[in-house]
């Protein structure tokens, strides 16, 4: 009976040891053969704000294993049920997609975008070691991340995977940058023609994104991760050779050049509505009217506008939205001293909390580079705006509160 129990527990051990094997081997990719080639493929920026800042994937071609696909890190499942939820709350998960090249290619060319190839100069093993990587990440346990926009998304992913097949043997060769760049300067030149966007993207982004990135967290764009890879190095036999051995354009596309005209730019919108809001107030004075439809239109969308800002930066996983100076002007206590104005209770009060606001306003205004964020200029005019009608609403309070109170 003693051998018996003995010869059970050798074999229990036996099968947990061929158990484990097997799953080791389900997770190593099948070998490459030496004609296997790793390329990078960038697709230049799109006209969509989801795609101006360009795409970065990884290309395997083995004619002899019959492989010749594309890894795409950049994809997320619009079939998940809480897809919207999700993505409001930052808590959108993208994952890595292997397709088919012809896909990428054709995407690109129907959206008018170039595509550049970069074949990479890498040993057997470290091709190997590269495959192994990208086939572990597509396991369906692996291969979903939580996508940060500076620090992990679909280029860093790819810069990331060639550090950990290569090693120390890869050098990417960086010079310390010229001008020093926060990560808002560094997205703010692909959205030189979508000016609504950028505005919508520096209101949104808080102080994180003025943080200094070195060069090499530059490469979490595309761009910038493709002159990261021409100008790097690996070691090879003792010799740095060239990490990129052929680059070519396998994608032309049509430049862009048409022109935005200036009235339909955010700056002559928002100092349109300065210069008409002025003579609004102007006439409201002239002939003392006190205008709380405007007032109430006015800082009710500013209220609201700061307590989207408390949102994005209290109770959602974006991480780029925390600490936002903009709450400084989109003060949600609007929300609260509004009412009170427009139902007539506790006007004095309201009229010392509108002449602290513009007081607040007048110094963001004149410390305006002191603020560790950097504020996007357009708004200016709006804040100009803001502190307008919040003297507007003290001057009729405090010097004619009886012709406001029966008003």
């Amino acid at each position: 009976m003693g051998m018996n129990i003995l010869k059970m527990k050798k074999y229990s051990v036996l099968i947990v040891l061929m158990l484990l094997v097997f799953r080791i081997e389900t997770v190593k990719a099948e070998l490459l053969s030496p004609s296997a080639e790793f390329s990078l493929i960038t697709i230049s920026p799109g006209n969509e704000l989801y795609s101006c800042f360009g795409h970065s994937a990884i290309l395997l071609q083995d004619s002899t294993n019959k492989l010749f696909k594309i890894y795409n890190y950049g994809t997320f499942d619009f079939g998940d049920p809480d897809f919207y939820v999700n993505f409001v709350r930052g808590k959108l998960k993208y994952k890595l997609e292997v397709e088919n090249p012809g896909d990428l290619i054709f995407m690109a060319r129907e959206e008018n975008r170039a595509a550049f190839q970069q074949i990479f100069n890498l040993t057997q093993g470290q091709k190997q070691r590269l495959y192994d990587f990208l086939e572990r990440n597509y396991l369906p346990e692996n291969r979903f991340y939580k996508y940060d926009f500076f620090y992990d998304n679909c280029s860093s992913r790819i810069r990331d995977a060639l550090v950990y097949a290569c090693g120390d043997s890869l050098n990417f060769n960086l010079k310390p940058a010229t001008e020093e760049k926060s990560f808002r300067s560094l997205i703010d030149p692909y959205l030189e023609n979508k000016r609504y966007q950028d505005l919508g993207m520096d209101l949104g982004l808080g102080v994180r994104a003025d943080k200094i990135a070195t060069p090499y967290q530059y490469m979490f764009l595309p761009d910038y991760l493709m002159n990261g890879f021409a100008g790097a190095t690996i070691k090879m036999n003792g010799k740095n050779e060239k990490l990129v051995i052929f680059q070519q354009k396998v994608l032309p596309n049509e430049p862009d050049t048409s022109i935005t005209p200036f009235y339909f730019k955010p700056w002559f919108a928002l100092w349109a509505f300065f210069l008409l809001v002025l003579g609004i107030t102007y006439y409201q004075f002239k002939h003392q009217r006190n205008g709380r439809w405007l007032d109430t239109v006015l800082f009710t969308f500013t209220g609201l506008f700061g307590l989207l800002i408390l949102f994005l930066w209290f109770f959602t996983d974006h991480g780029v939205t925390v600490k936002n100076y903009n709450l400084i002007w989109a003060m949600p206590l609007h929300l609260i001293f509004i009412p009170m104005l427009v139902l007539k209770k506790n006007l004095k009060l309201v009229s010392s909390y509108f002449l602290a606001n513009f007081f607040v306003i007048f110094f963001l205004l004149i410390f305006w580079r002191f603020i560790p964020q950097e504020l996007n200029a357009y708004t200016i005019p709006f804040l100009m705006t803001l502190g307008l009608r919040s003297m507007y609403i003290y001057y009729r309070i405090d010097k004619d509160f009886v012709r406001w109170q029966q008003a």
